[in-house]
């Protein structure tokens, strides 16, 4: 097994080069996700499946003022309109989750336990999150397959 890492907008190989694409928090830095897209469909070989996470919210060309929201229906909308098979879709990295992990790594050992951080913080805060639809979660995960 071979691999490569490169620049998906530039793969110095012929079409369908690839059994496998993996490609993590990538996405946003394209002004165009559909280019992108397409180049991973352009690459992989029929039967091939790319892995792909992404933000909920990207910061578009570095500029703090314009946000993009790379919800998990628009990725799945452009992927099947250039041709792939979604073969699975989820929501990952809940925002309270990581807020909690993080209250529990800097706390000092045995003053707060996992369960107490849970009920106190974790548990009403994805309740309120999950009143705000689709901003409980901080990306998305969707594997792909090229038929």
């Amino acid at each position: 097994m071979q691999s490569l890492i490169a620049d998906i907008s530039y793969v110095p190989l012929p079409a369908e080069s690839f059994n496998q694409i993996i490609s993590t928090e990538v996405v946003e830095y394209f002004a165009d996700e559909r280019k992108y897209f397409q180049s991973i469909f352009f690459h992989l070989k029929p039967g091939g499946i790319a892995l792909v996470s992404a933000p909920f919210l990207a910061i578009k060309e570095n500029n703090q003022s314009e946000k993009k929201r790379l919800t998990i229906e628009y990725i799945e909308d452009i992927c099947q309109e250039i041709g792939f098979c979604i073969v699975e879709s989820k929501l990952i990295g809940s925002v309270p989750t990581i807020l909690a992990d993080h209250i529990w790594s800097v706390s000092p050992k045995g003053l707060l336990s996992r369960v107490l951080i849970n009920k106190l913080l974790l548990e009403p805060l994805v309740f309120f999150m999950s009143l705000l639809k689709g901003t409980s979660y901080s990306g998305s995960v969707v594997i792909l397959r090229k038929e």
